[in-house]
Order: structure tokens, then C-alpha cells, then sequence
């Protein structure tokens, strides 16, 4: 579940956004004004609760939450077929290997590539965060450079976002290894 687009906002939003957009939809989906709309307004005001907190809503955006508008299983399910048995696929020997498997050796299998792309993915993760740490203290040391800090500042930006696209990536994978076992069972 995405808050802010259930508050139909952008996440660089101020908290008078939050205020305004849980104002305005109260009054429309509220249970008192609007019989349907229990379940609605019952989303809003846990968005709203959790973005209108600072800690929450800080600790809600490093989490690297998934758009829940997307159909995880069939995304999921895309992955598995597109990009897993792509590499069983492309080498005729690991194809014939691959069937000859029994299900629980198939799900292993399939479980260890999952593993070694979440290691690499967190390897990834860990350098990107290493790198924002070293530009965050060279600009406490150039603190009278602007355009040094300006620099460094729009890359340490696009390297947290990075950071988060990764986490997202690694509980992708999480998810398809999940998948893969019902798949499979």
C-alpha cells in the first residue's frame, strides 16, 4: 500500500500537503458522510497517521515500501520465467539438468540463484552507502566550497535513491523465492 498515493501526493509532500489532502478526503469518504466509504477513509487515516509522524514517515520511506498497484505474484511470476530459467534455458546441459530434478532439488536451485543476486544486490547496497558516508564527510571538510557540497549533495541524493531502488530490488527477490516455493509445491 503506497500512502501517498492514497493521499494522492508526492513524497516530497510538507506536512500542511498531508493535513490538506486528509482534510479534503475525510470529507468525501468519511463513514458518517459516506455509507461506502468505511474501508477508504479506514487506508486515509493510516496514511495519514504515518506520514503525518516524522519518525514513522522517515522510517516508512527507508523501508523502500513496493507499489502496491503492481501485481506482485504476476511480476513475480515474469521474473521467474524471464530472468531464472533464462539461464537455465540459454545452457542446454543445465536445461536437461534442470528436469531431471527432483521439486525440492528445482526449488533449491531456483532458491540459490535468488540468494546469489540478494547477496549482490546488499554488496551493491553497502558500497552506494559507504560512498554517501565518504561524500557526506568530504563536504563537512570542504565546508566553505559551495560548489563542491553542491556536487557532492546531488550525488549522495542520487546514490540514496539508488540505495532504495536496491532494497526494493532485494525484497523482490525475497518475494520471488517465496513464490518459487508455491510455484513449485
Amino acid at each position: 500500500m503506497n500512502y501517498y498515493q492514497i493521499l494522492g501526493l508526492k513524497e516530497n509532500c510538507t506536512i500542511k500537503d498531508i493535513k490538506k489532502a486528509f482534510r479534503t478526503l475525510s470529507k468525501e469518504y468519511h463513514p458518517d458522510i459516506n455509507k461506502d466509504g468505511e474501508s477508504k477513509f479506514k487506508d486515509i487515516k493510516k496514511a495519514y497517521d504515518v506520514l503525518i509522524d516524522e519518525d514513522k514517515r522517515n522510517e516508512y520511506n527507508d523501508s523502500g515500501y513496493i507499489n502496491s498497484s503492481i501485481d506482485m505474484n504476476g511480476e513475480i511470476d515474469a521474473f521467474i520465467v524471464d530472468y531464472l530459467f533464462e539461464e537455465i534455458l540459454n545452457n542446454s546441459n543445465q536445461f536437461d539438468e534442470f528436469i531431471r530434478k527432483s521439486k525440492t532439488d528445482k526449488q533449491d536451485y531456483l532458491n540459490q540463484i535468488c540468494n546469489y543476486h540478494v547477496k549482490d544486490q546488499k554488496r551493491f547496497l553497502a558500497k552506494k552507502t559507504e560512498e554517501n558516508l565518504r561524500r557526506k564527510l568530504i563536504c563537512l571538510e570542504l565546508n566553505s566550497k559551495d560548489s563542491c557540497i553542491t556536487y557532492y549533495e546531488k550525488i549522495i541524493e542520487m546514490n540514496t535513491k539508488l540505495i532504495i531502488e536496491t532494497n526494493e530490488q532485494i525484497k523482490f527477490l525475497e518475494l520471488a523465492k517465496k513464490r518459487i516455493n508455491q510455484l513449485i509445491n
